[in-house]
């Protein structure tokens, strides 16, 4: 009779068990919330470039004289369950290298399978060329 009781205690704790373990729900969000570039300047140091996200699309503005064909970009997406590709690589926040040299496309992938496509372009500052004052109009 124990051995019966037993069986059907560890049969209904089994059952509890299993009832209330839920699976976490789909998340269908697929944003990048934010997108930027590290750069070192000519001394070294470190500097962030910060990208401005207007729906589809991703502009960063970053000094003329870097260079372009090896960035290593830093973003953060809304749903940490997506997977963010350019073409058919995956990118990793802050290690994958892209050549920003034309525009790259990221598709960020949900859970369901859908996905956006964001529009990442670089644009240079423009230095100062050069400075000069004109004697007519500068008098004296």
């Amino acid at each position: 009779m124990k051995t019966i009781f037993n069986k059907l205690g560890a049969c209904l704790l089994l059952v509890a068990v299993l009832a209330g373990c839920k699976k976490d729900p789909v998340m269908y969000t697929k944003g990048i919330e934010s997108f930027m570039f590290k750069i070192k300047d000519a001394q070294g140091i470190e500097k962030d470039y910060t990208g401005v996200i207007t729906n589809g699309a991703i502009e960063v503005t970053i000094p003329d004289d870097a260079d372009v064909t090896e960035l290593k970009a830093v973003f953060t997406t809304d749903n940490p369950r997506t997977i963010v590709q350019v073409g058919q690589e995956v990118q990793e926040s802050g290690i994958s290298v892209q050549d920003f040299t034309n525009s790259k496309n990221y598709k960020v992938k949900a859970e369901d399978k859908s996905s956006r496509v964001y529009t990442v372009s670089v644009k240079k500052k423009i230095a100062i060329q050069s400075f000069g004052f004109y004697k007519e109009d500068n008098a004296g």
